[in-house]
């Protein structure tokens, strides 16, 4: 069976961003039991503040999610 679960967070970030330029996705998963599955999704990447920017900033965020399976 597949299900799709829908997911929506809002990532705060310190600065203005005008360009996203690396990101990746990962996640890590642990079984509480036949029915509980729970873990974080971990985003990480680089964004520019400006499109003339040659800089690059680093961001890391961790979202703790829990789902329970019907």
């Amino acid at each position: 069976m597949k299900k799709v679960i829908p997911f929506t967070k809002t990532i705060p970030f310190e600065t203005m961003i005008a360009e996203i330029t690396d990101i990746e996705v990962k996640h890590n998963l642990e079984f509480n039991s036949k029915y509980d599955v729970s873990g974080n999704i971990l985003v990480d990447g680089k964004y520019k503040m400006t499109d003339a920017s040659q800089i690059e900033e680093d961001f890391h965020y961790e979202l703790p999610f829990t789902i329970n399976i019907d």
